[in-house]
């Protein structure tokens, strides 16, 4: 457009125009023709750009005068990468937007803008995929056939989380989304005991997997396996040894190499059934594994070793222990050997099978040879102070009658230790026995069937103690192969022997100062060798043994009859005081072993054997809350056992 700024010239004259005028016809001015007068025109010289004219974009001119910059075609104020910096002819302030519109036909569309994710559109024009919020190259499955990119991510609002990332277990993310408990990492459904509860992120009930995986890297180790015993693998994680299916601390003999632990259990799916188990009498399964099923287990005890002739098992018992008394003519104990001793072994009278608590030498004699040799026959009695016993000592020029003892108290041998006069008798006695009585007087006697003569004793305790004795007796014509002291209605106590005439029953006074005996009962049909009155019962029974039986008798009634093909050779009972039942153990002439167990009122008793692999000669039985411990003697050895009723 032009300012008419000079005077014009005309033919005939000169006409002023004013300023005034020429402002005043701006407003009619089209000097580009283009039809649009140059107040409207942004370019009155050039016939292209007008109001009217259709913009082309990215020129770098303004052609339809709109006043926009040409290279932001959307007017959002932003410019693509291309363009950044370039001018718009005649358009103040452009070249100055920012760059990185990437879709300049949008106004909504922009750096700046507010991206809504998964509409398919880039709004912010950071370059993601709208459909990969965390830019991880992972999308949710719904959107796998729009977005052009691998499915399965559980997070889209977080790179940590794809299907592409290495899991890290146990820190409570799923992050490679595979759908898996962050604690269980071989995806078993168990656990280790110290993740149980913990919940993996994003798994509302992931705290609920039980606990007890022992290998959670393997799927072949957790509580729900079933176990395959004997291949070295704890499967199940129950924390067993694999090589004892029954948990009893016994493996079969076949795995003994692999188990680490004492073998010989013969049947390893019940944990009954092992080698430190007690027989169970009437039970027919072989529960301690010996080889034999319903008979005692019977065990040789290591702590022992090189018995010579031990004999007369017996059983008593105090407040603290069972204790099983007997003589022989050498063992050596812990390294020390005894000769011609006599020797008490307590026992745990709920659980004999645990071993020897204590051994106390209650005759002790450590030299050899010894001076004399010791009789057939010996008892003792246990007080909760006092272990005392009898036994028959024989010299070469006379027999004694000895009283020995251990304070338990001081656990030392006792004062207690003095002998019976015998004058110059020098038979062997065939028997003895040792009571108290209620007021705690002690009685003991010595009976033999060849010289007619019995010794007799009795003291109270405090003088056996501090090696006295308050009286003495020898009885003449009074030959008995085996004799016994029943003294429990004291004052009256019963000498019960056998003898030629056959048995006798005698009654004493224990209070008197000697032993005047009334012969008050005779039972001429038997002649019994073995006699024993076992304590504690509610009727006095005499067990009696012959050749050819075993009888039991309560006054002059019999109450049962054992008959037997081979002759017994020992025999001693005891009482059951939680049933009242009879015990009684005896060894035969043929080497063998046996226990009856019962009423004898009723007239039947269940017979057992005694497992042992040596001959025997004595057997003794005692019982204490329903568990028989038994010991049997050979001619060398002695085996222990115990079985439970």
């Amino acid at each position: 457009m032009r300012i008419w700024t000079t005077l014009m010239l005309m033919t005939g004259g000169c006409t002023w125009i004013s300023q005034a005028d020429i402002d005043a016809r701006q407003d009619d001015v089209d000097d580009d023709g283009d039809g649009f007068l140059a107040v409207d025109d942004c370019d009155d010289d050039d016939d292209t750009i007008n109001p009217g004219v259709e913009e082309v974009w990215y020129d770098g001119i303004d052609a339809d005068c709109a006043g926009d910059d040409d290279y932001d075609a959307d007017t959002d104020g932003y410019v693509p990468d291309s363009y950044f910096g370039l001018t718009t002819a005649g358009v103040d302030g452009t070249g100055l937007l920012a760059d990185g519109d990437c879709d300049d036909t949008d106004s909504g569309i922009y750096p700046t803008a507010v991206d809504t994710w998964y509409d398919g559109t880039d709004t912010d024009c950071v370059g993601n995929n709208d459909y990969d919020a965390d830019a991880d190259g992972y999308v949710s499955d719904e959107f796998v056939d729009d977005a052009g990119l691998p499915g399965g991510d559980c997070d889209d609002t977080n790179e940590d989380y794809s299907p592409g990332i290495d899991e890290a277990w146990y820190d409570g993310i799923d992050a490679d989304c595979a759908g898996d408990n962050d604690y269980d990492a071989d995806a078993d459904g168990y656990v280790s005991d110290i993740h149980e509860g913990l919940k993996t992120a994003g798994q509302p009930t992931s705290d609920r997997l039980d606990g007890g995986d022992c290998d959670d890297s393997s799927a072949a180790f957790s509580p729900g396996v079933v176990e395959i015993w004997y291949d070295g693998d704890d499967a199940d994680c129950a924390g067993d040894n694999d090589y004892d299916a029954d948990a009893d601390g016994y493996t079969p003999e076949a795995y003994k190499a692999n188990a680490g632990l004492p073998d010989g259990d013969c049947d390893d799916t019940d944990e009954d059934v092992n080698p430190s188990s007690m027989e169970v009498l009437s039970d027919v399964r072989d529960l301690d594994c010996d080889g034999s099923g319903d008979s005692m287990f019977a065990l040789e005890m290591a702590d022992f070793t090189g018995w010579s002739s031990p004999t007369t098992p017996r059983f008593d018992q105090n407040v603290s222990a069972i204790y099983l008394s007997l003589i022989t003519e050498q063992v050596t104990i812990s390294g020390l050997t005894y000769y011609d001793s006599a020797i008490a072994i307590a026992f745990d009278p709920t659980d004999p099978l645990a071993g020897p608590q204590e051994v106390y030498p209650w005759l002790k004699h450590t030299v050899d040879p010894s001076s004399y040799s010791l009789t057939a026959g010996h008892d003792f009695v246990v007080t909760n102070s006092h272990i005392l016993g009898i036994t028959g000592l024989l010299f070469s020029t006379h027999r004694t009658m000895r009283l020995g003892g251990y304070d338990l108290s001081a656990t030392q041998l006792d004062g207690a230790l003095f002998n019976t006069p015998s004058g110059d008798l020098v038979d062997a006695f065939t028997d003895m026995s040792l009571a108290q009585d209620s007021d705690g007087m002690l009685h003991g006697i010595g009976c033999d069937d060849t010289t007619g003569v019995v010794q007799y004793f009795s003291t109270p305790l405090a003088s056996a103690v501090d090696d006295e004795i308050d009286n003495t007796e020898i009885l003449n014509n009074f030959e008995a192969q085996a004799c016994e002291l029943h003294l429990l209605d004291s004052p009256t106590g019963s000498l019960i022997s056998s003898q030629s005439t056959g048995l006798v029953t005698d009654t004493f006074d224990t209070t008197a100062s000697g032993l005047t005996l009334v012969a008050d009962n005779l039972n001429s049909a038997y002649t019994p060798f073995a006699i024993e009155v076992p304590d504690g019962g509610a009727a006095v029974l005499v067990v009696i043994a012959d050749p050819d039986a075993i009888y039991v008798f309560e006054d002059d009634i019999i109450h049962y009859t054992q008959s037997l093909t081979s002759a017994p050779i020992s025999v001693q009972a005891s009482y059951d005081p939680d049933t009242g039942d009879l015990l009684i153990a005896y060894a035969d002439d043929a080497g063998d072993a046996w226990l009856l167990l019962g009423d004898p009122t009723t007239g039947t008793m269940d017979e057992y054997s005694i497992s042992i692999d040596f001959s025997a000669t004595d057997a003794a039985a005692w019982i204490y809350n329903s568990v028989v411990t038994v010991a049997v003697t050979g001619t060398n050895e002695l085996a222990l056992g115990a079985a439970e009723l």
